[in-house]
Protein backbone atom coordinates (compact mmCIF):
# COMPACT_ATOMS: atom_id res chain seq x y z
CA UNK A 1 0.00 0.00 0.00
CA UNK A 2 2.83 2.47 0.60
CA UNK A 3 4.14 1.82 -2.28
CA UNK A 4 1.50 2.66 -4.54
CA UNK A 5 0.89 5.76 -2.17
CA UNK A 6 4.50 6.67 -3.02
CA UNK A 7 3.18 6.65 -7.37
CA UNK A 8 0.02 8.50 -6.64
CA UNK A 9 1.91 11.01 -4.46
CA UNK A 10 4.67 11.49 -7.24
CA UNK A 11 2.04 12.47 -9.48
CA UNK A 12 0.40 15.17 -7.24
CA UNK A 13 3.37 16.94 -6.41
CA UNK A 14 3.94 17.80 -9.59
CA UNK A 15 1.30 20.02 -9.71
CA UNK A 16 1.86 21.17 -6.83
CA UNK A 17 5.46 21.71 -7.45
CA UNK A 18 4.14 23.94 -11.00
CA UNK A 19 1.89 26.03 -8.45
CA UNK A 20 4.76 26.61 -6.11
CA UNK A 21 6.75 27.95 -8.61
CA UNK A 22 4.15 30.41 -10.21
CA UNK A 23 3.34 31.28 -6.63
CA UNK A 24 6.59 32.07 -6.38
CA UNK A 25 6.98 34.03 -9.12
CA UNK A 26 4.42 36.48 -7.75
CA UNK A 27 5.84 36.88 -4.74
CA UNK A 28 9.31 37.50 -6.23
CA UNK A 29 11.01 40.54 -4.76
CA UNK A 30 13.71 41.59 -7.64
CA UNK A 31 14.87 44.52 -5.57
CA UNK A 32 17.99 44.84 -3.34
CA UNK A 33 19.20 47.51 -0.84
CA UNK A 34 22.55 47.69 -3.26
CA UNK A 35 20.17 48.88 -6.01
CA UNK A 36 19.87 52.03 -4.11
CA UNK A 37 22.22 54.49 -3.62
CA UNK A 38 22.76 54.79 0.22
CA UNK A 39 23.60 57.89 2.32
CA UNK A 40 26.81 57.90 1.71
CA UNK A 41 27.05 58.67 -2.16
CA UNK A 42 23.86 61.10 -1.94
CA UNK A 43 24.59 63.73 -4.58
CA UNK A 44 23.63 67.23 -4.35
CA UNK A 45 20.57 68.04 -6.09
CA UNK A 46 21.72 69.22 -9.57
CA UNK A 47 21.03 72.83 -10.03
CA UNK A 48 19.25 74.90 -12.35
CA UNK A 49 21.97 75.28 -15.23
CA UNK A 50 22.94 71.67 -15.18
CA UNK A 51 19.76 70.26 -15.65
CA UNK A 52 19.41 72.69 -18.59
CA UNK A 53 22.45 71.17 -19.87
CA UNK A 54 21.54 67.66 -19.41
CA UNK A 55 18.17 67.99 -21.04
CA UNK A 56 20.40 69.46 -24.00
CA UNK A 57 22.26 66.79 -24.61
CA UNK A 58 19.46 64.26 -23.20
CA UNK A 59 17.79 65.73 -27.02
CA UNK A 60 21.50 65.51 -28.81
CA UNK A 61 21.23 61.89 -27.86
CA UNK A 62 18.27 61.57 -29.35
CA UNK A 63 18.50 62.91 -32.75
CA UNK A 64 22.04 60.58 -32.98
CA UNK A 65 19.19 57.54 -31.72
CA UNK A 66 17.12 58.37 -34.34
CA UNK A 67 20.07 58.20 -37.07
CA UNK A 68 21.00 54.97 -35.26
CA UNK A 69 24.35 56.27 -34.30
CA UNK A 70 24.20 54.12 -30.74
CA UNK A 71 27.84 54.87 -30.14
CA UNK A 72 27.29 58.85 -30.24
CA UNK A 73 23.92 59.05 -28.44
CA UNK A 74 25.41 56.58 -25.51
CA UNK A 75 28.13 59.06 -24.66
CA UNK A 76 25.43 62.51 -24.68
CA UNK A 77 23.33 60.28 -22.12
CA UNK A 78 26.34 59.10 -20.31
CA UNK A 79 27.67 62.95 -20.23
CA UNK A 80 24.16 64.23 -19.17
CA UNK A 81 24.38 61.40 -16.68
CA UNK A 82 27.22 63.56 -14.93
CA UNK A 83 25.21 66.58 -14.90
CA UNK A 84 22.09 64.21 -13.58
CA UNK A 85 23.00 61.42 -12.24
CA UNK A 86 19.73 60.62 -11.04
CA UNK A 87 17.22 61.08 -13.82
CA UNK A 88 16.18 57.63 -14.67
CA UNK A 89 14.93 58.53 -18.13
CA UNK A 90 18.82 58.92 -19.09
CA UNK A 91 19.29 55.41 -18.34
CA UNK A 92 16.23 54.07 -19.76
CA UNK A 93 17.47 56.02 -22.79
CA UNK A 94 20.89 54.70 -22.61
CA UNK A 95 19.88 51.24 -22.31
CA UNK A 96 17.71 51.08 -25.67
CA UNK A 97 20.68 52.07 -27.28
CA UNK A 98 23.16 48.80 -25.65
CA UNK A 99 19.80 47.13 -26.75
CA UNK A 100 20.21 47.67 -30.23
CA UNK A 101 24.13 47.05 -29.74
CA UNK A 102 22.86 43.44 -28.46
CA UNK A 103 25.10 44.33 -25.26
CA UNK A 104 22.44 42.57 -22.83
CA UNK A 105 24.65 42.89 -19.68
CA UNK A 106 24.96 46.64 -20.06
CA UNK A 107 20.96 46.63 -21.09
CA UNK A 108 20.41 44.46 -17.82
CA UNK A 109 23.16 47.41 -15.82
CA UNK A 110 21.44 50.60 -16.52
CA UNK A 111 17.47 49.19 -16.40
CA UNK A 112 18.17 48.21 -13.25
CA UNK A 113 19.52 51.44 -12.02
CA UNK A 114 16.90 53.03 -13.14
CA UNK A 115 14.33 50.94 -11.52
CA UNK A 116 15.84 51.38 -8.45
CA UNK A 117 15.03 55.34 -8.40
CA UNK A 118 11.43 54.13 -10.36
CA UNK A 119 9.89 50.73 -9.25
CA UNK A 120 6.79 51.79 -12.20
CA UNK A 121 9.43 52.27 -15.12
CA UNK A 122 7.40 50.75 -18.09
CA UNK A 123 10.71 50.40 -20.20
CA UNK A 124 12.50 49.92 -17.41
CA UNK A 125 11.24 46.41 -16.60
CA UNK A 126 10.34 45.76 -20.48
CA UNK A 127 14.36 46.23 -21.01
CA UNK A 128 15.02 44.29 -17.94
CA UNK A 129 13.15 41.25 -18.69
CA UNK A 130 14.94 41.28 -22.27
CA UNK A 131 18.21 41.50 -20.52
CA UNK A 132 17.74 38.58 -18.35
CA UNK A 133 16.27 36.24 -21.09
CA UNK A 134 19.67 36.21 -22.81
CA UNK A 135 21.42 35.90 -19.39
CA UNK A 136 18.98 32.80 -19.38
CA UNK A 137 17.59 33.62 -16.06
CA UNK A 138 13.98 33.07 -16.85
CA UNK A 139 12.13 33.30 -13.83
CA UNK A 140 13.62 37.06 -12.96
CA UNK A 141 12.79 37.76 -16.87
CA UNK A 142 9.42 36.79 -17.04
CA UNK A 143 8.79 38.56 -13.39
CA UNK A 144 9.93 41.88 -14.69
CA UNK A 145 7.76 41.69 -18.33
CA UNK A 146 4.97 40.82 -16.59
CA UNK A 147 5.50 43.89 -14.44
CA UNK A 148 5.82 46.26 -17.76
CA UNK A 149 3.05 44.35 -19.20
CA UNK A 150 1.03 45.36 -16.11
CA UNK A 151 2.46 49.06 -16.77
CA UNK A 152 1.37 49.26 -20.72
CA UNK A 153 -2.05 48.58 -19.87
CA UNK A 154 -2.93 50.60 -17.11
CA UNK A 155 -1.40 53.53 -19.52
CA UNK A 156 -2.84 51.96 -22.75
CA UNK A 157 0.92 52.54 -24.17
CA UNK A 158 1.14 50.70 -27.98
CA UNK A 159 3.92 48.64 -26.58
CA UNK A 160 1.76 45.93 -24.40
CA UNK A 161 1.44 43.74 -27.76
CA UNK A 162 5.07 44.11 -28.62
CA UNK A 163 5.63 42.99 -24.87
CA UNK A 164 2.72 40.41 -24.42
CA UNK A 165 5.24 38.67 -27.55
CA UNK A 166 8.29 38.81 -25.82
CA UNK A 167 6.57 37.21 -22.83
CA UNK A 168 5.40 34.85 -24.43
CA UNK A 169 8.76 33.56 -25.56
CA UNK A 170 10.13 33.33 -22.46
CA UNK A 171 6.92 31.96 -20.87
CA UNK A 172 7.64 28.94 -23.19
CA UNK A 173 11.40 28.87 -23.09
CA UNK A 174 10.94 28.35 -19.30
CA UNK A 175 8.17 25.54 -19.82
CA UNK A 176 10.34 24.04 -22.42
CA UNK A 177 13.37 23.79 -19.79
CA UNK A 178 10.80 22.83 -16.78
CA UNK A 179 9.89 20.20 -18.90
CA UNK A 180 12.42 18.65 -19.95
CA UNK A 181 14.09 18.76 -16.46
CA UNK A 182 10.63 17.22 -14.92
CA UNK A 183 10.65 14.25 -17.62
CA UNK A 184 14.19 13.25 -17.02
CA UNK A 185 13.47 12.73 -13.42
CA UNK A 186 10.29 10.86 -14.52
CA UNK A 187 11.71 8.30 -16.24
CA UNK A 188 14.46 7.75 -13.81
CA UNK A 189 11.55 7.32 -11.13
CA UNK A 190 9.27 5.29 -13.43
CA UNK A 191 13.20 2.75 -13.65
CA UNK A 192 13.80 2.92 -9.83
CA UNK A 193 10.28 1.80 -9.15
CA UNK A 194 10.17 -0.65 -11.97
CA UNK A 195 13.41 -2.13 -10.00
CA UNK A 196 12.06 -1.77 -6.80
CA UNK A 197 8.86 -3.77 -7.90
CA UNK A 198 11.04 -6.49 -9.53
CA UNK A 199 13.06 -7.37 -6.26
CA UNK A 200 9.48 -7.20 -4.55
CA UNK A 201 8.26 -9.66 -7.11
CA UNK A 202 11.30 -11.96 -6.29
CA UNK A 203 11.15 -12.14 -2.87
CA UNK A 204 7.15 -13.12 -3.09
CA UNK A 205 8.57 -15.87 -5.61
CA UNK A 206 10.90 -17.40 -3.49
CA UNK A 207 9.26 -17.15 -0.29
CA UNK A 208 8.07 -19.89 1.31
CA UNK A 209 4.35 -20.29 0.68
CA UNK A 210 4.55 -17.96 -1.95
CA UNK A 211 1.01 -17.36 -3.56
CA UNK A 212 -0.02 -18.54 -6.72
CA UNK A 213 -0.96 -15.95 -8.50
CA UNK A 214 2.27 -13.55 -8.08
CA UNK A 215 2.68 -13.43 -12.00
CA UNK A 216 -0.62 -12.21 -12.39
CA UNK A 217 -0.02 -9.25 -9.74
CA UNK A 218 3.29 -8.75 -11.06
CA UNK A 219 1.40 -7.71 -14.27
CA UNK A 220 -1.05 -5.86 -13.31
CA UNK A 221 0.85 -3.67 -10.97
CA UNK A 222 3.52 -2.91 -13.72
CA UNK A 223 0.55 -1.88 -15.91
CA UNK A 224 -1.38 0.37 -13.08
CA UNK A 225 2.72 1.69 -12.51
CA UNK A 226 2.95 2.43 -16.45
CA UNK A 227 -0.56 4.23 -16.55
CA UNK A 228 0.78 6.80 -13.28
CA UNK A 229 4.08 7.79 -15.18
CA UNK A 230 1.68 7.89 -18.56
CA UNK A 231 -0.91 10.60 -17.03
CA UNK A 232 2.41 12.42 -15.45
CA UNK A 233 3.48 13.13 -19.32
CA UNK A 234 0.61 14.20 -20.58
CA UNK A 235 0.44 16.50 -18.78
CA UNK A 236 4.26 17.74 -20.17
CA UNK A 237 2.74 17.26 -23.30
CA UNK A 238 1.20 20.02 -25.86
CA UNK A 239 -1.91 20.58 -27.28
CA UNK A 240 -4.81 22.56 -28.31
CA UNK A 241 -5.70 25.48 -26.34
CA UNK A 242 -9.01 25.82 -25.18
CA UNK A 243 -11.55 27.40 -27.31
CA UNK A 244 -12.62 29.47 -24.56
CA UNK A 245 -9.05 30.84 -24.58
CA UNK A 246 -8.87 31.99 -28.19
CA UNK A 247 -11.07 34.64 -30.73
CA UNK A 248 -13.02 33.27 -32.77
CA UNK A 249 -11.56 35.93 -35.19
CA UNK A 250 -7.71 35.17 -35.22
CA UNK A 251 -8.09 31.27 -33.40
CA UNK A 252 -5.18 32.65 -31.20
CA UNK A 253 -5.26 33.34 -27.42
CA UNK A 254 -6.28 35.72 -26.02
CA UNK A 255 -3.95 38.86 -25.05
CA UNK A 256 -6.65 41.49 -24.32
CA UNK A 257 -10.15 40.60 -25.13
CA UNK A 258 -13.19 43.27 -25.95
CA UNK A 259 -16.82 42.43 -25.46
CA UNK A 260 -19.22 43.58 -27.75
CA UNK A 261 -22.96 44.93 -27.13
CA UNK A 262 -23.94 41.47 -27.99
CA UNK A 263 -21.54 39.76 -25.05
CA UNK A 264 -19.13 37.97 -27.48
CA UNK A 265 -15.79 38.90 -26.70
CA UNK A 266 -13.06 38.96 -29.38
CA UNK A 267 -9.32 40.15 -29.64
CA UNK A 268 -9.70 44.32 -29.77
CA UNK A 269 -7.00 44.58 -32.71
CA UNK A 270 -9.10 41.79 -34.69
CA UNK A 271 -12.09 43.39 -34.08
CA UNK A 272 -10.92 46.73 -34.75
CA UNK A 273 -9.96 46.02 -38.24
CA UNK A 274 -13.43 44.02 -38.75
CA UNK A 275 -14.89 47.20 -38.03
CA UNK A 276 -12.79 49.10 -40.39
CA UNK A 277 -12.18 46.98 -43.40
CA UNK A 278 -15.70 45.31 -43.22
CA UNK A 279 -18.31 47.08 -41.24
CA UNK A 280 -19.34 48.54 -37.75
CA UNK A 281 -21.24 45.22 -36.41
CA UNK A 282 -20.91 42.14 -35.03
CA UNK A 283 -18.77 39.55 -36.96
CA UNK A 284 -21.00 36.70 -35.56
CA UNK A 285 -24.42 37.99 -34.59
CA UNK A 286 -24.30 40.60 -36.92
CA UNK A 287 -25.75 43.09 -34.46
CA UNK A 288 -24.45 47.02 -35.46
CA UNK A 289 -22.27 48.25 -32.89
CA UNK A 290 -19.54 51.10 -32.64
CA UNK A 291 -15.72 51.17 -31.52
CA UNK A 292 -16.43 52.85 -28.96
CA UNK A 293 -18.97 50.85 -27.22
CA UNK A 294 -16.06 48.03 -27.00
CA UNK A 295 -15.33 46.95 -23.63
CA UNK A 296 -12.14 45.20 -21.81
CA UNK A 297 -13.19 42.23 -21.39
CA UNK A 298 -11.10 42.05 -18.07
CA UNK A 299 -12.35 38.49 -16.15
CA UNK A 300 -11.43 36.99 -19.49
CA UNK A 301 -8.22 38.18 -19.83
CA UNK A 302 -7.42 37.08 -16.13
CA UNK A 303 -8.70 33.70 -16.61
CA UNK A 304 -6.51 33.30 -20.25
CA UNK A 305 -3.78 34.47 -18.18
CA UNK A 306 -4.58 31.41 -15.42
CA UNK A 307 -5.11 28.92 -17.94
CA UNK A 308 -1.74 29.78 -19.58
CA UNK A 309 0.38 29.31 -15.69
CA UNK A 310 -1.75 25.86 -15.96
CA UNK A 311 -1.15 24.92 -19.55
CA UNK A 312 2.50 26.85 -20.39
CA UNK A 313 2.99 24.77 -23.36
CA UNK A 314 -0.28 27.50 -24.67
CA UNK A 315 2.48 30.40 -24.71
CA UNK A 316 3.58 29.12 -27.98
CA UNK A 317 0.41 29.47 -29.24
CA UNK A 318 0.75 33.74 -28.18
CA UNK A 319 4.83 33.77 -30.02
Amino acid sequence: MGFWHCCFRMHQDQGQHTRQTQQGSQQHKYYQSSHRPSSARVRPEPNERDKQAAEALKMEGNLYFGKAKYGAAIEKYTEALTLCPDWSVLLVNRAMCQKKKEAWSLVQQDAEAALSMDSKLLKGHYLLGMALRHAKQLPDSVFHLRQALDLARESNDNIKDEIWHELAQVEFMHWEDRSAQQLHAQQQLQQRMQQVLQLQYHQEATAQGAPANVQQNQTSERAALDQVFQAAKQRLTPGEPASAFTCPLTMEVFRDPVMTPSGLSYERSALLEHIRKVGAFDPITRQTMTAGQLVTNIALRSATLQYLDEHPWAWAECC
